[in-house]
């Protein structure tokens, strides 16, 4: 009945422990590359607290500066080019951000078993179509 450690259970153990510690890992490194890239994602569109369209955010701006003709037509042009410039930055930066994500979803998958990915490959599935209709929205 007292079963003593032997190396195999000890190899057992560090292995699974090292299986554990790598999902765990993935866990956090994909939520926080998500956290990361949602932050940047808003900020660069549109704030959570504030849904308002471009030109409504313009006109906002142009009133509590009180520009003039000339300064209106200015800044216009100015946070044009930029929306412009985020915008292909985006384009840039998107594809690899998706194979970073992709390959850590994989990783995390491999370690899972059949019911497990299936609900894995579920909960992806949603925060997917969510991403699409975010980016819709923009």
């Amino acid at each position: 009945m007292n079963e003593q450690i032997t190396p195999n259970h000890n190899i057992k153990f560090k292995l699974w422990s090292v299986v554990i510690g790598v999902f765990v890992l993935g866990c956090v490194c994909g939520a926080l590359l998500n956290g990361a890239y949602r932050l940047q994602s808003n900020s660069a569109s549109q704030s959570d607290t504030d849904k308002k369209s471009p030109e409504e955010k313009f006109e906002r701006m142009k009133r509590e500066l009180n520009l003039n003709e000339s300064q209106s037509i200015a800044v216009k042009a100015i946070v044009e080019q930029t929306r412009s410039q985020i915008r292909a930055l985006k384009n840039d930066v998107e594809p690899r951000y998706n194979e970073i994500r992709q390959n850590a979803r994989s990783q995390i998958r491999v370690l899972l078993d059949e019911n497990q990915q299936k609900l894995f490959d579920i909960s992806i599935a949603e925060k997917n179509a969510r991403r699409e209709n975010e980016k819709h929205n923009d």
